[in-house]
């Protein structure tokens, strides 16, 4: 008499698919051969265990310098987690306890792509791996400095930020009408705003570009040179 937790499958192939098995579960196979008319074979007993689900998937928080994953917890009793991160000149891996629930990769290199990757395990057997493509924020420029004022002309300069970037955003208005806002992209890290209006105080901010992410702003006060 078969039990609720036992499956039998009749083929005349070398090969059998059993489906909708519990993840990380052991299961015992037994296999035989019959023929109408003999006594069936002695069965050969196998124990296969099916590997663990995947993690469903996986949140993150981010800033310049750190990725912050997070993911629920797993449909099937576990021994832990294998997580990796990599990027053109990173790989690192860590192997955390079936508890852990959070991890932050940290000290990792602004404006940069990396592939994150979760694997669940149980004895010798991994699931899947649920991946992750995540960037950190680029850097802000630094050493804001005004090269140059003229009545019409600001000339900006600052230094390269660190790690990958594509261009720069220059934001900038009068202090006494800051509704009014004005916007320049650079590639390089300098710059000069014209048609600015002579003996006008204004206020300058830079922002490094890369993709659709920007860093926070760096800021400076200058103003025009009266005309004379």
């Amino acid at each position: 008499m078969l039990t609720s937790d036992q499956m039998v499958q009749k083929v005349s192939q070398e090969a059998a698919i059993f489906s909708n098995l519990d993840p990380a579960t052991v299961y015992a196979f037994s296999i035989r051969t019959e023929k109408e008319g003999f006594k069936d074979s002695s069965p050969y007993i196998k124990e296969i265990q099916t590997a663990p689900s995947a993690a469903e998937f996986v949140n993150h928080s981010r800033n310049s310098n750190a990725v912050t994953i997070s993911w629920p917890s797993a449909r099937s009793l576990l021994d832990g987690y294998i997580i990796s991160i990599s990027s053109e000149s990173l790989m690192k891996e860590e192997i955390l306890p079936s508890t852990k629930r959070t991890f932050t990769f940290n000290r990792l290199s602004p404006g940069t792509d990396f592939l994150i990757s979760i694997i669940a395990t149980k004895g010798l057997k991994r699931s899947h791996p649920t991946v992750l493509m995540v960037s950190t924020y680029p850097d802000p420029p630094s050493d804001l400095l005004i090269l140059g004022q003229e009545e019409n002309t600001i000339y900006l300069s600052w230094k390269l930020p660190q790690g990958g970037f594509e261009k720069f955003q220059i934001s900038y208005c009068m202090t006494s009408r800051r509704e009014k806002l004005f916007q320049v992209i650079v590639y390089t890290n300098k710059a000069k705003v014209k048609n600015l209006t002579p003996g006008v105080d204004y206020v300058f901010h830079v922002k490094t570009v890369r993709g659709k992410d920007y860093s926070v702003s760096v800021m400076k006060n200058v103003a025009t040179k009266l005309s004379v």
